[in-house]
C-alpha cells in the first residue's frame, strides 16, 4: 500500500534521479517515518516487512526491478535503513526528538518534569579522572515491573522516555554528546547513525 504510489509509474515514470527522490520522500518516507517511535522493540519479521518498502523505492529511484544490492544503493542515497530510522526518531521524538531533550537535560535547557525524572549522574571520585570529567552521563534507570512474566508490560516500560532516554543517550560517543549547539548535535547525530548503519 504505500509502495503504490511509485509503484504505479515505475515503468513509465520519466522524472530524474533528483525528482524521484522527492517523490519517495513525500509518499514513502514520510509515512514509514510517521509515529516511528512507537516501533521500538517490535520484532525483526515486521522491521524487514517495512525494510522492503524502503527497498522498493531505492530500486524505483535507481530503475532497478531487482532488490539484489540495496544496501549499496541506499547508501549512495543517504537513507538510513529503518531500523537506524526508528533510532532517530527515537532519538528525536516529535518536535524535540528524545535525544535532543536528553541534551537539554544535560545543558540544563529542558522542561522541570523532564529534570524531575531525568537526572545527571554524579561523579564518583573513586573513579577514573577522565570519566568523573564527563558531565555529559545520566542516571540509567532499569524499572522492570513486578510481574516478571509479563513480557508485554517490560517492553512498554522500556520505552518511557525516563528509560529510553537515557539508555539512546548513553550509547552515544562522548564527542557528541559534548556538541556545543543543538544545531550541531542533529548533524553529527544524522552522521554517526548513517556510519553506523554502513560500517
Amino acid at each position: 500500500v504505500l509502495s503504490s504510489g511509485i509503484n504505479a509509474e515505475y515503468g513509465g515514470d520519466k522524472l530524474d534521479k533528483n525528482a524521484k527522490i522527492r517523490k519517495v520522500t513525500v509518499f514513502i518516507h514520510s509515512k514509514l517515518d510517521l509515529c516511528n517511535s512507537l516501533l521500538k522493540g517490535i520484532n525483526a519479521s515486521a522491521i524487514n516487512r517495512l525494510q522492503k518498502v524502503q527497498n522498493s523505492a531505492v530500486c524505483y529511484i535507481h530503475n532497478r526491478r531487482k532488490w539484489k544490492g540495496t544496501t549499496a544503493l541506499r547508501k549512495n542515497l543517504h537513507f538510513l535503513p529503518i531500523s537506524e530510522r526508528i533510532t532517530f526518531k527515537i532519538i528525536f521524538f516529535k518536535d524535540f526528538k528524545i535525544c535532543l531533550l536528553m541534551y537539554n537535560v544535560v545543558n540544563d535547557h529542558a522542561p522541570a518534569y523532564l529534570t524531575a525524572t531525568i537526572l545527571k549522574k554524579k561523579p564518583h571520585k573513586r573513579y577514573d579522572m577522565r570519566r568523573n570529567n564527563d558531565t555529559t552521563l545520566l542516571e540509567k534507570k532499569n524499572e522492570k515491573p513486578e510481574n516478571k512474566h509479563s513480557k508485554k508490560t517490560d517492553r512498554n516500560t522500556d520505552r518511557a522516555i525516563s528509560i529510553a532516554g537515557p539508555s539512546e543517550w548513553l550509547k552515544l560517543p562522548r564527542s557528541l554528546r559534548e556538541s556545543s549547539s543543538a544545531a550541531q548535535f542533529k548533524s553529527l547525530l544524522k552522521t554517526f547513525l548513517f556510519e553506523k548503519a554502513y560500517a
